[in-house]
């Protein structure tokens, strides 16, 4: 008997319930001896190809008859033998997902078969028959994409935001703080029926916008500073490099060429250099660094054995990228620091978890490989100037550049992972949706592989080539989202949808998302009447050490932040009186209404409710005589409150 979920299943793809359904039955249950640690009588049960495959039994599955497949006559209560041995029973529930899967496989019986009928590429998910022409507004392909979404889940989705939600949300997207009171002012006076698009342009083509993304893509790439790293990344132009590129718009494939290549020997990619240099020839770390930022794949558990859930990531494209980055080497040229490339060297070997040694090749996760001839047992190799185009100095010298190899290992990494694949692009439009929406089509974005497939595979795949075709405009992508239609939800669910709220993967209202340290104290510092936009204070440690990372994975309130807001004297000084601050301007209106409405305007772009109100007369009537205490506290409650601190 089918459970009710496994009856209302969506079967329009066998390949897509099986990555939703039956891998987290395998994954909890099976793969543990039968995945890519152990192969227990050979088989492997961690994708169709596989279980059809089958092991020294042969085939686990008999498509159409579950009662003739291994896979689930073992896993029943009387099964014999038992499976899992040793463990509890598979619920009723996964028993009636394995059934369902086999019952509506239909014939595909080969190998050969379902990878016509899979997409070959690590965030996976087969793709509809029919995709949006090119050349269409992406702004319109998400809207329509979305929507199909919405009415295949039977899913009302949220009205639209008002007029203040929306400057709020875009100025806090876009670059990074609230508005000052005189930009929502202008904003929510405008008449125009193009006023947010014209907003998106306007904040898009800023300075500030160009800041903000530097400050985001800082962290995705280099994580977050350490003890003088954020010094050390001025100082060596990584700041400057990544705001550039970022305010002059330049394609994203070039950006990462260069972080890649490191030379930083142009204008134009002076600083890339830092995403080497800063790991100091810890290429394990540069690789694992590179994976999830540069191609939003986390590959760290494939060190020791191919990746457990996610098979199309194997043991060698971890050693591989590794191998990619082995030559390089932190110099000090007469130009200054500078990462070099050897011609010889850098091969090694690693082993897996029978204990066979694998020689590391340069290989890649679409399943690219380099030729390259390991030397023989015992071999020296002999460097020589003829190996490069830029040779290494003679000893005792001071290099005038980085070596450069004929032969270049990076070179060759940007071939096959930049020229010639579409992961970085891919990468990319997961992160800037998740940057904008609060989750990426993949979720966590860094894990773009076949155990996470996309929530809308279409519009992942669509907006991929589009920004590849588009030369990779990263403008033109944060615009296409920033003016579509989920971006413009409001956060409270729709009151005639279903009865439990649309999932969030549906994206049909939109998300909660926590303020990064830099945007609550630069907002911080909007609210409380002190922003200067010509100065660019780093946020406090404090801030950066307590409050959300860009990109969680999931958040939780602390009680460390809690405290940092009550007793911390950075948040007490914001709040203090000075000639022309919010408590100033609060203090020159003599009506203590107005004076609610005008704080709560300044904090929260809204005026307070009935409730609100009442408590905040109260509170201010209560000391009249002390006006100047009662507003610096009324603007600390504002400040420090949950709302303050998300954008929704």
């Amino acid at each position: 008997m089918l459970s009710e979920e496994a009856r209302g299943a969506d079967f329009s793809t066998t390949a897509s319930f099986f990555k939703s359904h039956v891998l987290p039955v395998l994954n909890k249950n099976c793969l543990s001896c039968h995945g890519a640690i152990k192969k227990k009588a050979k088989l492997d049960l961690r994708t169709p190809e596989a279980i059809f495959r089958g092991g020294k039994n042969g085939p686990a599955v008999v498509p159409g008859k579950p009662g003739e497949s291994p896979l689930f006559r073992f896993v029943q209560p009387d099964g014999d033998p038992h499976m899992p041995p040793g463990k509890s029973q598979l619920s009723p529930e996964e028993l009636s997902v394995l059934e369902a899967w086999i019952l509506r496989l239909g014939g595909a019986t080969d190998t050969t078969a379902w990878a016509k009928r899979r997409k070959s590429r690590a965030s996976g998910g087969e793709l509809p028959d029919w995709l949006p022409p090119p050349g269409v507004s992406p702004t319109s392909v998400i809207d329509l994409l979305v929507e199909t979404r919405w009415r295949e889940k039977n899913v009302q989705p949220s009205e639209s935001c008002d007029d203040a939600t929306f400057v709020r949300r875009s100025y806090l997207d876009l670059v990074g703080r609230i508005p000052a009171p005189e930009e929502a002012a202008d904003f929510l006076a405008d008449t125009s029926s193009r006023k947010r698009a014209g907003l998106v342009d306007r904040l898009i083509a800023s300075k500030e916008h160009a800041r903000h993304l530097r400050e985001v893509f800082d962290v995705v790439l280099l994580g977050r500073p350490k003890n003088l790293a954020s010094a050390d990344r001025s100082s060596h132009g990584w700041h400057a490099y990544l705001e550039r590129a970022f305010h002059e718009n330049r394609p994203w494939n070039e950006v990462l060429t260069e972080i890649i290549d490191a030379r930083s020997e142009s204008e134009a990619s002076r600083g890339s250099f830092w995403f080497l240099y800063e790991r100091k020839n810890k290429h394990q770390e540069i690789a694992k660094k590179a994976a999830p930022a540069l191609f939003g794949v986390q590959m760290d558990c494939a060190q020791c054995h191919d990746h457990p859930v996610a098979p199309e990531i194997l043991q060698e494209h971890y050693w591989g990228l590794v191998a990619f980055f082995s030559r390089s080497s932190n110099i000090d040229t007469k130009r200054g620091p500078a990462v070099a490339e050897s011609a010889i060297g850098g091969f090694s070997k690693y082993a897996d978890l029978a204990g066979e040694n694998h020689d590391a090749v340069l290989s890649f996760f679409t399943g690219a490989c380099i030729d390259e001839k390991f030397p023989k047992e015992g071999e020296k190799e002999v460097d020589q100037p003829a190996n490069y185009e830029i040779a290494p100095p003679k000893k005792g010298q001071k290099a005038e550049r980085p070596a450069l190899p004929k032969f270049s290992r990076r070179r060759k990494l940007i071939e096959v992972a930049i020229e010639k694949s579409d992961l970085p692009a891919r990468a990319l439009v997961n992160r800037v949706w998740a940057l904008l929406l609060g989750r990426g089509l993949v979720h966590p974005i860094d894990k773009m592989d076949s155990t996470h497939p996309p929530s809308h595979p279409a519009l992942l795949e669509w907006l991929t080539r589009d920004f590849a075709a588009s030369g990779y405009d990263v403008r033109r992508l944060i615009r296409a989202i920033a003016l579509s239609r989920p971006y413009a939800l409001d956060v409270t669910p729709s009151e005639s949808s279903n009865e439990t709220n649309p999932t969030d993967d549906l994206f049909a209202r939109a998300l909660e998302k926590p303020l990064t340290a830099e945007s609550l104290h630069r907002s911080l510092l909007v609210a409380s009447g002190r922003f200067d936009p010509k100065r660019t204070e780093r946020a406090p440690d404090g801030l950066v050490s307590l409050f959300p990372n860009v990109f969680h994975e999931e958040y939780n309130a602390s009680l460390k932040q809690a405290l940092f807001l009550s007793n911390n004297p950075l948040v007490d000084g914001l709040v203090g009186r000075e000639k022309g601050n919010t408590v100033d301007d609060l203090l020159a209106i003599e009506d203590h209404r107005m004076r609610v409405e005008t704080l709560f305007s300044r904090v929260f772009l809204r005026s307070p409710d009935e409730e609100e109100l009442e408590r905040s007369l109260a509170y201010l009537k209560a000391r009249s005589d002390r006006a100047e205490d009662a507003c610096e506290q009324l603007l600390w409650a504002l400040l420090t409150s949950a709302e303050f601190r998300f954008n929704h």
